[in-house]
């Protein structure tokens, strides 16, 4: 079983994401929370996501291998 590092986070599954979802982008301060507002694909088949701050509503784009589980959701690894 692979352990993973407390500030590196728990991957999510593509077939696992949706419009609406809290997800944190991994490489950015565990604090900050995105929400997904949409997704994109780019020539090489590649996803990416559309995710806005909900405090201050800054809008950006990023890979979705990026995007990890926020506390709340991470699925128990027991």
């Amino acid at each position: 079983m692979r352990r993973w590092r407390l500030n590196e986070g728990v991957p999510i599954p593509l077939h696992a994401m949706a419009v609406g979802m809290k997800v944190h982008l991994k490489g950015t301060d565990f604090g900050c929370v995105w929400v997904i507002i949409g997704f994109e694909w780019d020539e090489r088949a590649e996803v990416w996501l559309r995710v806005q701050t909900p405090v201050s509503g800054k809008v950006s784009r990023a890979r979705a291998s990026r995007a990890r589980y926020i506390r709340a959701q991470q699925p128990y690894r027991g």
